[in-house]
């Protein structure tokens, strides 16, 4: 997060000084009194080498006869969000004492699912995992001096979706399909810790993970004879 951090390879977690230290670095929002605001935006487009002339459909995944050869969809959707940090410090009488809030949504999309093809090559399975939106919530404050530490919550979402088919090749019956699609929170805390003197900064954060799975179940019957169901 922060056109700093990008420009610095993220190495920005003991010299965050902006809003944006409520994810690198919460504690080092207790380094700096009042108010500190941020926000920015990221546009990804992905493009990748083309993948030709490989197999992409046998016997034992369609219909057909024999191999067939062609070309693999290489074409991933781009990826726009915007995102938004606070944080305030109450000053040394509160033991500077200190707030923070980040936000980061996908504008174009707040979810999407596309597992791709399972049996053509992928650069990767799922071609939309960072497409979601995030939240990070973090106190903090200074015991002495020259050190600060801080807690957080980092709260995240997840895609899961159901799905029901009945295939039919009956004369006068149809096939149909449900699909039923839910977005569930997922929560994870963080800490850090920041130690600054007039000479040196250094500072240490720990996430831990966010259980984050997309998954899609699948349930499939088919009729076989008149009404008989498989």
């Amino acid at each position: 997060y922060g056109s700093k951090a990008q420009a610095l390879g993220n190495t920005v977690l003991a010299g965050s000084s902006e809003a944006y230290a409520t994810y690198y670095n919460p504690a080092g929002n207790s380094m700096n009194d009042g108010f500190s605001f941020s926000m920015g935006l990221s546009y990804d487009h992905p493009r990748f080498l083309e993948i030709k002339n490989v197999v992409t459909d046998n016997t034992a995944t369609a219909a057909v006869g024999g191999s067939v050869k062609g070309d693999v969809d290489t074409g991933y959707l781009d990826h726009f969000s915007q995102s938004l940090a606070a944080s305030y410090s109450f000053g040394e009488h509160l033991k500077h004492l200190s707030v923070g809030i980040l936000a980061s949504s996908p504008v174009m999309r707040l979810a999407y699912l596309d597992t791709g093809d399972p049996f053509k090559p992928e650069y990767f399975n799922y071609r939309s995992r960072t497409q979601k939106p995030e939240f990070y919530f973090s106190t903090g404050f200074k015991p002495f001096e020259a050190w600060s530490i801080a807690v957080g919550l980092k709260y995240a979402a997840n895609v899961a979706n159901t799905a029901n088919y009945t295939v039919s090749g009956a004369s006068g019956t149809v096939s149909f399909g449900r699909l039923t699609t839910t977005i569930k929170p997922s929560v994870s805390p963080f800490f850090s810790i920041d130690h600054k003197s007039t000479a040196s900064e250094q500072a240490l954060t720990v996430r831990f993970p966010t259980k984050y799975v997309m998954s899609t179940e699948v349930k499939t019957n088919a009729r076989v004879l008149g009404t008989a169901v498989d």
